[in-house]
């Protein structure tokens, strides 16, 4: 609640600040901005008021259920630490993107490939969740073989009690040297349990033309929220300064 209540005094700031914009240094503006606070006064603290208790709404609902973020801190920091790799994989940061996939945001992806035809490379994190906590990310499988090679790729989620296949993709969906895109990928917990997230890939038959598995995360709900807010801030300020201009009087 304390956080919720912080958000809502920056927003509450972040108004007021953008109200006193919309005046400028020109006096006929500063004019008609005065005027039209001396005829409602109060007003932009209102309108101010009302978007801190969107904010807070938007907030209280992101927290309701928790998210957990997609862990590849390591991979922003130029590695694949936090992630449980096993052998004959090779798990990397790979700066803007990797083949045919731009980084969506931050600066790096993680890649995920291997060198070895009969073992899958795999890596795995493992985390607590809550019934009803989710995890998001993006996932694609960028093929750099043909058929009758088929590479193929995968994602995967694992808890005390079940298992779920979350992706998958191969050579002989998306054709020789092609891409899935980007998947967005969404997994609501559905109890209390420690859970392990395993992205996977398989060269298939041969030692060459290795596939790639390509991470990303997702913004965290919350960062989403606050977007939205600015976006209304932003058009709420825009109408008050056409009222502004609109009832500016004309000088002779």
């Amino acid at each position: 609640m304390s956080e919720t209540l912080c958000w809502s005094v920056i927003m509450m700031q972040f108004q007021t600040r953008a109200v006193r914009r919309c005046c400028g240094n020109d006096n006929v503006r500063q004019a008609a901005c005065g005027q039209q606070q001396s005829q409602s006064p109060g007003k932009s603290l209102a309108l101010a008021l009302v978007l801190a208790v969107a904010g807070a709404a938007l907030l209280a609902s992101a927290a309701s259920a928790a998210h957990i973020p997609l862990d590849i801190t390591g991979f922003e920091s130029g590695n694949s630490s936090g992630w449980s790799t096993k052998t004959f994989s090779t798990a990397y940061a790979s700066p803007g993107g990797y083949g045919s996939f731009s980084v969506i945001h931050g600066k790096n992806v993680g890649v995920l490939t291997s060198s070895d035809p009969y073992v899958p490379a795999t890596i795995d994190h493992t985390f607590a969740m809550a019934a009803g906590d989710t995890i998001s990310f993006y996932v694609g499988f960028q093929g750099n073989d043909y058929l009758p090679y088929n590479d193929h790729g995968y994602s995967s989620i694992s808890w005390s009690s079940g298992s779920q296949e979350l992706f998958s993709s191969s050579i002989a969906e998306v054709g020789d040297y092609g891409n899935s895109g980007w998947h967005r990928v969404q997994f609501v917990a559905p109890a209390n349990d420690n859970y392990t997230l395993e992205f996977g890939v398989i060269d298939e038959i041969d030692w060459q033309l290795n596939s790639a598995l390509v991470i990303e995360s997702t913004p965290e709900p919350a960062s989403l929220a606050l977007l939205a807010i600015g976006m209304v801030g932003c058009g709420a300020t825009r109408y008050y300064r056409r009222r502004v201009q609109v009832s500016t009087p004309t000088q002779s």
